[in-house]
């Protein structure tokens, strides 16, 4: 009898288990969606050792990113002394290009995250929306959504844009998302993507009271917009397109941690929405990541959660802040890990790359 060598005894193996998985796959079409992890760094956000004014350790605190033209933008939810919070990334180097230092932009704080319309002519970045202060407009400048045309910081503006203190902002917006949020005094937003026909999805991680007494949440809310004379005007359409309990899905090791809405991108050539949850509490951090089709979205269903091929949940060992696509089956996924030790220095971020299947 001939000895089969080991090489074709894998090849064998893999073939009889492609064929014993295919019923199983074939009968949940559209319920697997699996990925692994291809590359995993660190960008330098600034150079090592910048100090604020008051001569502290400056940290880079990556918290969103968008594709587009040979680039990743990154938004940063802390100021950056004499640069910028938004600065550009060569990709695949992934070297910092420019910072984007045009007032519009500077002057708003605390950016969540940042997307780009569907035909990349213009790039929209949010801030949180977590904070104002009732009898002053000290606070005005978190509750912020900027524009600009792609390639032309300098023509960024603000959408639905309110002037005090010779400083414009969306502070009109904050009572429409909290309406929409049953009236919630507190929020915070952490996702902002774009859908077809001119629909605006804005991603909600935090609900409650106030910033120490709330719920994490998976929450989006849609608006439509329209663009004319290249500005973006949002339509009085707002409403909680869609919401999903993590607490109610089958992984009972996902049911064991606190999560939120960290990202959210759309993928066109799916016709879905990818979505990054993230956990984080004293120094434990992850993220975890998903798939939700438009058909699920409009349907109100759960999103598909990305396992590598063995079913394992693809956990990440970071906060995950931010996702893009980067090509068509690899998205890049940026972490922020505050203060916390995991091994970088404070002018830097993790990365994170995950290859899809």
């Amino acid at each position: 009898m001939k000895k089969i060598h080991l090489k074709n005894m894998y090849y064998i193996l893999c073939l009889l288990s492609s064929f014993l998985l295919y019923p199983l796959a074939s009968s949940y079409a559209g319920n697997i969606a699996t990925g692994k992890i291809v590359k995993e760094g660190i960008i330098d956000c600034f150079e090592e050792e910048l100090k604020s004014e008051d001569n502290k350790f400056v940290y880079c605190e990556a918290s969103g990113a968008i594709y587009t033209r040979n680039s990743i933008i990154i938004v940063n939810d802390k100021p950056i002394p004499n640069k910028s919070p938004i600065f550009t990334l060569s990709y695949p180097k992934l070297l910092v290009d420019s910072y984007l230092q045009i007032d519009t932009i500077i002057k708003a704080n605390k950016y969540e995250d940042i997307t780009k319309t569907l035909d990349e002519k213009f790039i929209i970045a949010t801030t949180s929306f977590d904070r104002i202060k009732t009898d002053s407009s000290e606070w005005d400048s978190y509750n912020t959504i900027v524009y600009w045309e792609n390639s032309k910081p300098e023509t960024a503006k603000v959408i639905s844009a309110t002037t005090h203190n010779n400083i414009s902002t969306s502070i009109s917006l904050r009572s429409k998302i909290s309406a929409v949020l049953n009236n919630s005094p507190y929020f915070k937003i952490e996702g902002i993507a774009v859908l077809p026909n001119n629909k605006l999805l804005i991603g909600v991680r935090e609900v409650g009271e106030k910033y120490d007494n709330y719920s994490y949440v998976v929450k989006i809310i849609s608006v439509n917009f329209n663009i004319k004379d290249g500005e973006i005007i949002l339509e009085d359409n707002f409403n909680l397109a869609y919401e999903f309990d993590i607490n109610k899905h089958e992984n009972l090791e996902i049911n064991k941690l606190s999560m939120g809405l960290s990202s959210l991108v759309y993928d066109k050539s799916r016709d879905a929405i990818w979505l990054l949850t993230s956990h984080e509490s004293n120094d434990s951090l992850n993220g975890i990541l998903w798939r939700l089709s438009l058909d699920d979205f409009e349907g109100k269903r759960q999103p598909l959660l990305i396992t590598n091929f063995e079913g394992v949940p693809l956990f990440f060992k970071h906060k995950a802040e931010g996702i893009t696509l980067v090509e068509d089956n690899k998205l890049f996924i940026i972490h922020d890990d505050d203060k916390v030790d995991t091994g970088k220095k404070p002018n830097q971020a993790h990365y994170t790359i995950v290859e899809i299947n």
